[in-house]
């Protein structure tokens, strides 16, 4: 059965259904008791909708299927899929992976990947790179989820008010045990790159998994606006960073009023350097948490932080196999575009940091220097700081 297939690691999670109330904190929310009869909240209402992924698709080219969602659109997924109660498939992966079936000759036949490292990002910034030499450092051993769309629902689900945090707290504990799951012998570990918004939700992320080494990678402030409006560089309506204008967030408000403007002032230039902005001041304070296990990466260190430092000394992982091959690979996959479709697959990349500066109108200059700079600034104070 598909539960079975679940359950022996051949499907895996690819989306949550997180409905209104599945993480209230309302107080007729349904209670498990303990043994001490204290009261422990428990999600509901939440599904999980699984399908057989080929992974070795992205082992043998990250750059060919950059984000998730790339990856499961091949080989079947749409006609595979299946949905079913979240906390209930958790609650059976849980024992199956507990019980004898499960062992076999003394191993199991499905494991947990230590989780290595997570990507944060502000988004046009080297994170799909990153991402990508994560895989690719070990591509036998190493599974990325990069942008999956499960860990982000989860997170995002606490952003309204009346969340139960200790709910949320179990619902992504959940969320990252299945998806560590693996039926593979060579598999060890697992990487996970977040969406950009997920930059507001470290707190979150950084109280449910303390220990977990993260990066925050981030670029040059008329670099990364540049890039977010490469279309039109003086104006644009359709740029990405301009989805929220309509509704900005609060944080867009208060990044507008601290330097004496009005959102609804703002030129679209100047709301996406707000955009920006205000994810790079997010950045910031996961990283100024007490006990923070959080690093700051510049683009312009890229990509040799990664087998340098983030690598071997950040996330601690060691190498086994001989570091001349890997850096090869690595060096190779830095030369290729990261994001391999649309007819850029294994094509050249050509350095564009001096041709964005070049570009850069008046008006993205001066907004980057309002609205992102500060944070940029203090970024790299930061990460000089902590220099591993």
């Amino acid at each position: 059965s598909k539960v079975r297939a679940i359950l022996e690691g051949e499907y895996h999670l690819i989306e949550l259904g997180v409905s209104h109330g599945s993480l209230s904190d309302e107080k007729h929310s349904r209670l498990d008791k303990s043994s001490n009869q204290n009261e422990n909240p428990v999600y509901d209402g939440v599904t999980a909708t699984f399908c057989p992924i080929n992974w070795e698709l992205q082992k043998s080219n990250p750059s060919l299927v950059p984000m998730y969602r790339e990856l499961i659109s091949k080989e079947g997924c749409d006609r595979n899929r299946f949905t079913m109660n979240m906390r209930k498939i958790s609650e059976l992966a849980r024992s199956y992976d507990e019980s004898m079936e499960n062992k076999v000759a003394g191993a199991a036949r499905v494991k947990q990947l230590k989780l290595g490292g997570v990507v944060f990002h502000e988004s046009r910034c080297g994170s799909t790179l990153v991402a990508n030499l994560l895989s690719a450092s070990n591509p036998r051993a190493h599974r990325l989820y990069s942008e999956s769309h499960p860990p982000i629902a989860v997170l995002k689900a606490c952003s309204l008010k009346n969340c139960n945090r200790e709910k949320q707290k179990l619902l992504l504990r959940d969320v990252f045990y299945l998806m560590s799951r693996s039926a593979s012998k060579e598999e060890t570990h697992v990487f996970f790159k977040i969406q950009s918004i997920g930059v507001y939700h470290i707190p979150a992320f950084a109280r449910i998994f303390p220990n977990v080494p993260w990066i925050y990678v981030y670029r040059d402030s008329i670099e990364v606006l540049a890039s977010q409006l490469k279309r039109k560089l003086d104006d644009t309506s359709y740029a990405a960073c301009l989805r929220s204008k309509k509704r900005p967030d609060k944080v867009i408000h208060e990044l507008a009023e601290h330097h004496g403007k009005k959102v609804s002032d703002l030129t679209n230039v100047e709301f996406c350097a707000a955009h920006v902005g205000a994810m790079c001041k997010a950045g910031l304070g996961g990283l100024e948490l007490p006990s923070s296990k959080g690093r700051a990466v510049n683009y312009a260190t890229l990509p040799e932080a990664i087998w340098e430092t983030i690598l071997p000394q950040h996330f601690k992982i060691s190498f086994s196999e001989d570091t001349k091959s890997m850096l090869e690979r690595l060096k190779g996959l830095s030369q290729v575009y990261s994001k391999g479709f649309r007819g850029r697959a294994n094509k050249e990349w050509v350095e564009d940091s001096e041709r964005k500066q070049e570009v850069a109108t008046p008006a993205i200059r001066e907004a980057a220097k309002l609205f992102i700079q500060p944070y940029f600034e203090q970024l790299q104070r930061h990460s000089k700081k902590n220099m591993i």
